[in-house]
């Protein structure tokens, strides 16, 4: 099946004037009917990074092979994507600038949002939102579950 993962494009968005724009960019997985599968799997495309022929199209990521293994996985409850990665605030130290928040942010968003099919999506590091959250310099509030752990128990 066809999901689309979401990055930036320096030919789409050539003066980088709005950071939280990423792009479409259709990518093949095994199919499934499980919301939570299909943005697993949208996932571990989107944290793998542009391939090189998307690389000389223009798009752009802070998603590499350096976090391609980085998703612990996906629940899908209610209307809400909850997303557990591997904690890779040291592989992705610039995406805490405000303009690489909205990059990293619209990326992960966009792709997990269209692939699992709901309104919003919550995000952890290793079962820890707030660690997430203050990574990104964001903190926690109501929009982000004032992040309630609870969720990512189990994992």
């Amino acid at each position: 099946m066809t999901v689309q993962v979401y990055f930036g494009n320096t030919t789409l968005n050539p003066d980088t004037m709005d950071c939280s724009l990423s792009f479409p960019v259709p990518r093949e997985v095994p199919a499934t009917s499980d919301p939570a599968g299909i943005a697993e799997a949208a996932l571990t495309e989107l944290l793998a990074g542009p391939m090189p022929a998307e690389d000389a199209e223009g798009y752009t990521s802070w998603f590499s092979d350096a976090t391609e293994d980085d998703l612990i996985g996906v629940r899908v409850v209610g209307d809400t994507a909850y997303v557990n990665l591997v904690n890779h605030a040291q592989t992705i130290s610039n995406a805490s600038t405000s303009c690489g928040s909205a990059i990293y942010l619209s990326q992960l968003g966009n792709t997990v949002l269209t692939a699992a099919g709901v309104p919003n999506v919550l995000y952890a590091f290793e079962g820890d939102p707030a660690a997430f959250w203050d990574w990104l310099q964001v903190g926690c509030y109501e929009d982000n579950d004032n992040c309630d752990p609870a969720p990512f128990t189990g994992w």
